[in-house]
């Protein structure tokens, strides 16, 4: 999105890496922004093309996703890490079948900072990072593919320098 440049900022200033978990459709939408990420060092892996809820959807649909996002994110000349995060954390019965045809593992995480509702930086830090463990796994998003929700994360990119420096 918009507000990414300002998030792979934050996460240098930190001296922070980050795997982001990138959609086709966005990737075809930005090809310059999935080889930047890539480029200052942080890991790119798989999302879906189109952010398409997958506990429902039949083993075409669910295959047609994952083949779509990997090689959209090709097409913007990178190779995609073998991870997979289903879109909404929703996952259906021919996920685990489609994945594992691929070598491709799934993500999920174990701290959601609910950032996607722009609490403010201070209330997405204390999300994001209260009481850290080592080997947590925190949901942030640098855009937004759902619907009606507020597409910005300069809150995000606020909060990320707090974030680390608790963990």
């Amino acid at each position: 999105s918009d507000d990414t440049p300002a998030i792979l900022d934050a996460l240098d200033a930190a001296g922070a890496r980050a795997t982001f978990f990138v959609l086709g459709a966005a990737a075809e939408r930005r090809p310059e922004l999935v080889r930047e990420v890539a480029r200052r060092g942080h890991e790119v892996a798989l999302h879906g093309h189109t952010h398409r809820r997958l506990a429902l959807a039949g083993p075409r649909t669910v295959a047609r996703e994952i083949d779509r996002g990997r090689e959209a994110i090709r097409r913007a000349g990178v190779e995609p890490a073998p991870l997979f995060r289903a879109p909404h954390g929703w996952k259906g019965p021919f996920l685990g079948v489609a994945l594992r045809r691929r070598g491709l593992r799934l993500v999920a995480w174990t701290r959601g900072a609910w950032d996607t509702e722009r609490p403010g930086p201070e209330v997405i830090a204390a999300r994001a990072a209260g009481r850290p463990r080592s080997g947590d796994v925190v949901l942030l998003h640098d855009g937004c593919a759902t619907p009606g929700l507020d597409p910005r994360r300069d809150q995000t990119a606020a909060a990320v320098p707090e974030i680390v420096r608790r963990f």
